[in-house]
């Protein structure tokens, strides 16, 4: 008998709604733990990208809900309860770099900064 696994269908949010841009992870896993813990770093991997010298938390997050991937979990017991936005929300601020000086030549994009 095939044991059923945990997968991560990802949705980005650039293209929010349209099922067209989603795509499966190949990598399957045992545990929804697992699947939950490569959700996460999907978004700290996005998160890292988005940051800047500069940026706030916010700024950051907007920028997460505008442009990063939106991983969700699904396994044999249905649904993770596991959501990539309230992860962002809550681990932005570990990425904000609000005291850094500004490089004046690249700069943050404005719709990244509240």
């Amino acid at each position: 008998m095939t044991e059923l696994k945990w997968r991560i269908r990802v949705y980005e949010n650039y293209h929010y709604m349209d099922e067209d841009e989603a795509y499966d992870l190949s990598e399957e896993f045992d545990t929804e733990e697992a699947a939950v813990a490569k959700a996460k770093a999907m978004v700290d991997a996005d998160l890292k990208a988005i940051a800047t010298p500069g940026s706030s938390a916010e700024g950051i997050y907007s920028g997460y809900t505008m442009f990063g991937d939106d991983p969700r979990v699904h396994g044999p017991k249905g649904s993770s309860s596991f959501s990539a936005w309230q992860y962002a929300e809550t681990r932005s601020a570990d990425f904000a770099r609000p005291d850094e000086p500004v490089d004046e030549a690249h700069p943050p994009a404005p719709i990244f900064e509240k």
